[in-house]
């Protein structure tokens, strides 16, 4: 936001500058801005279930202090997906879905606050 200002700045400070090149200016840097909060977000990696513990009923990172949010999936020995899903404040949250050994998908259903809905 200060590279903008000062950008801004700039511009209108030079007067034969058009309000055009501001206005170009001002959505290349929204638009950089967005971007860049859409693929931290969006492109987050899942967690590996192995590496959450359980405390007081709620998932969390190894050694964080506040509980997970994000996906996590799991996998058997074999490389098979065991199971697939997300947390929210550490409980699951959305659809999880869940695998036998061989590859065939088990089960499936969606969850809000650790509760199965439906």
């Amino acid at each position: 936001m200060i590279i903008l200002g000062i950008t801004l700045g700039a511009a209108f400070a030079n007067s034969h500058l058009s309000s055009v090149y501001i206005k170009k200016v001002f959505m290349k840097r929204t638009i950089l801005l967005i971007t860049s909060l859409v693929l931290m977000v969006g492109c987050s990696k899942p967690i590996d279930e192995k590496n959450l513990v359980q405390r007081d009923g709620l998932k969390f990172e190894t050694n964080k202090e506040t509980p997970f949010n994000g996906k996590t999936v799991s996998t058997y020995d074999n490389g098979q997906k065991e199971l697939e899903g997300s947390y929210r404040d550490g409980k699951k949250d959305g659809e999880w879905t869940y695998w036998s050994e061989n590859g065939r998908k088990d089960s499936s259903g969606t969850y809000s606050d650790e509760e199965k809905d439906g």
